[in-house]
């Protein structure tokens, strides 16, 4: 059983740590696939602002050479081929960077997000590349300040919105002010022309405006103050109906209902909630309720408010994003993690259908219906505990990869941490369970055996992983620690009692004077005549010593109610005295002196001569003492 319960742990252990394996090299796969796809985003992005910075040169030589072309009259002088020569090379070499950037924009299209340029609610356009010093951000940032200042002057037309071609770059310019500039890059990011993409962003930038002079007119500003107010007074008159509908309705009802169907709440016999507490914890969670209400009112009625003014509509946005944001966050995240939910609840289910047909075979093996050659019945509970444990640890290692951020560094901290105290604060309570399960194998005692641990002695009544309850004579229930159970020496007294009985024994010391033979038929009589003794085995004497001045005989009889062990022992000390008392036999351990004249001797009467007399006393005296009393007896003849 040691040798099942070792493999099986050691297969644990073995699975564990090739799936944290597992994990980790899988972490570290996708971390080193992040950390390349970076690099090439950085790397292409420099590419594409050197291959930019190079158009622009090579613009201004084109344009260098073609002034210089049509200054010459002869189109067949040397002159003229070399300079036409030189604007062919450059247009080739500015068509093939234009492919390399088309290139370049396809690879960073879905991994980089552009800024938007943007006036009230409408979005114009999209920087994606800098230009110059100038970011994607501090272009955008600019383009915007230009357009609002234009936006707000109401009374200029602003049909007079024009495109200037550089020929590297199209400008949108609006009088001197120009307020975008479109690169081939911009363009390239679009897939379009620059021409093409110029004429879109006109054309958006025309109508964000006209819809941001007609949002902030004079009368759209009154429309918007009446809104606001609408708003602000629906918004009391719903407060004022929750909290109506709660005060006069709800709680009403709830405290009508009192000592009714409010009568308290009660599991079994143990009463949670008596009706008054059942009323109080209602009325506490309406108020709750009431509350969350209109905590929600208020916090849906302020992006409403801000909505209305365009200047703050982009609050509207972020307050709603607060909440709507992580909602669909959840919602999709449920979603992309229902496929490893199911497959948790079907390991889940295969798992407790095992652990079902585990706990059948259990309780067959408990009751002897079911009997395995080498199985103690008595183990079946243990074993299962075992394995159950064992199987849930398993299913655990199994599931851990489908748990949601389990693969994080926070998941796997919080989990070192938590090991690491389990560690530290229970290696008591482990020692205690692993004594428990050894004891529960080793079998030194059974619920309900009177047993001796140390200087403990009395019943077994309970049997925990950590600990052994002991019930002495004296009703005193002792606790005591399975590990230190396992330390101790564990005298059962009632293990053999019910097959051989169990020998309860006393020692009694009797002069030599006494004969052995009627002191041995006196002490079996007081053992025969005690309630429980057995009659069969009979009980038997030992002498165990000869000691100088007494002889030590030993009792011994069988009794199969061990629990009885004390009175027994009473009964027994009673009889003998009974018994001896009955013979005229005296309990005593005589001490003597090694003078024996005129002393009987101590050897039974059976054993002398027939005529036996006990020696007188011979005392001898000096002749001064001997004068002396002559003398006395003179003086004093009575």
């Amino acid at each position: 059983m040691y040798r099942t319960v070792f493999t099986t742990i050691v297969l644990f252990l073995f699975t564990a740590l090739n799936a944290q394996n597992i994990i980790q090299d899988s972490i570290l796969a996708d971390s080193s696939a992040k950390v390349n796809q970076e690099a090439v985003i950085k790397q292409t992005i420099l590419m594409m602002a050197d291959a930019e910075r190079l158009r622009v040169q090579d613009s201004l030589r084109l344009a260098h050479l073609e002034q210089q072309l049509d200054k010459l009259h002869n189109r067949d002088s040397k002159e003229h081929l070399k300079l036409q020569y030189e604007l062919d090379s450059i247009r080739s070499v500015d068509s093939l960077r234009k492919a390399n950037l088309l290139a370049s924009v396809s690879i960073l299209r879905n991994n980089v997000n552009g800024v938007p340029v943007t006036l009230g609610q409408d979005t114009i356009c999209y920087i994606y590349t800098s230009l110059g010093q100038f970011s994607p951000a501090d272009r955008a940032e600019a383009s915007m300040t230009k357009i609002k200042d234009i936006a707000k002057k109401y009374g200029h037309p602003i049909d007079s919105l024009r495109i200037i071609d550089t020929g590297s770059n199209s400008m949108i310019a609006y009088g001197d002010q120009v307020l975008l500039n479109i690169t081939e890059t911009d363009a390239a990011w679009l897939n379009q022309s620059r021409e093409q993409l110029a004429l879109q962003d006109r054309a958006n930038l025309y109508n964000a405006i006209k819809a941001y002079q007609k949002e902030t007119s004079f009368t759209n500003r009154l429309i918007q103050v009446a809104l606001c107010l609408l708003v602000i007074v629906v918004q009391i008159l719903l407060v004022k109906g929750v909290n109506y509908l709660f005060s006069h309705v709800i709680d009403t009802r709830i405290k009508a209902q009192r000592n009714k169907r409010l009568s308290g709440l009660k599991i079994k016999n143990f009463e949670v909630l008596n009706s008054d507490r059942e009323v109080n914890t209602l009325l506490f969670m309406s108020k709750l309720f009431r509350y969350f209400l209109n905590l929600v009112q208020f916090y849906i009625s302020i992006p409403i408010l801000f909505s209305i003014f365009p200047e703050t509509s982009h609050w509207s946005a972020i307050l709603f994003g607060w909440v709507l944001t992580p909602v669909k966050k959840i919602i999709t995240s449920f979603v992309e993690y229902l496929p490893n939910l199911l497959t948790i609840i079907i390991i889940v289910i295969v798992v407790n259908y095992i652990i079902k047909l585990l706990r059948y075979f259990t309780n067959e093996i408990a009751a002897k219906n079911l009997i395995i050659p080498g199985f103690y019945s008595d183990w079946a509970h243990a074993t299962f505990n075992i394995l159950r444990f064992l199987i849930y640890a398993f299913m655990f290692v199994v599931i851990f990869p489908y748990l949601p951020n389990s693969q994080s560094e926070v998941f796997k901290g919080v989990s070192v941490f938590i090991g690491l105290v389990f560690s530290l604060g229970s290696s008591s309570v482990i020692s205690n369970i692993i004594s428990g399960l050894v004891i529960t194998y080793m079998r030194p005692f059974m619920m309900g055996d009177r047993i001796r641990i140390g200087d403990i002695q009395g019943d077994v009544v309970e049997k925990t992983p950590f600990v052994t309850r002991i019930k002495t004579i004296k009703n005193e229930v002792v606790t005591v620690p399975n590990s230190s159970i396992l330390t101790s020496n564990i005298i059962n007294f009632t293990s053999n009692s019910q097959s051989d009985g169990l020998i309860v024994y006393t020692t009694v010391t009797i002069g030599y004077d006494a004969p052995w033979k009627q002191v041995h038929q006196l002490l079996i009589e007081a053992a025969l005549r005690s309630e429980y003794i057995e009659k069969d085995p009979q009980p038997f004497v030992l002498q165990t010593s000869l000691d100088d001045f007494y002889v030590s005989y030993q009792l011994s009889a069988y009794t199969k109610t061990p629990s009885k062990m004390a009175y027994i022992y009473s009964q027994i000390h009673q009889n003998i005295q009974d018994t001896f008392n009955e013979a005229g036999v005296e309990i005593m351990s005589p001490h003597y002196r090694s003078q024996r004249d005129g002393n009987e001797t101590t050897i039974p009467s059976n054993y002398r001569p027939e005529d036996y007399e006990a020696p007188e006393f011979r005392v001898k005296a000096s002749l001064d003492e001997q004068n002396e009393m002559d003398i006395t007896n003179a003086i004093h003849p009575n």
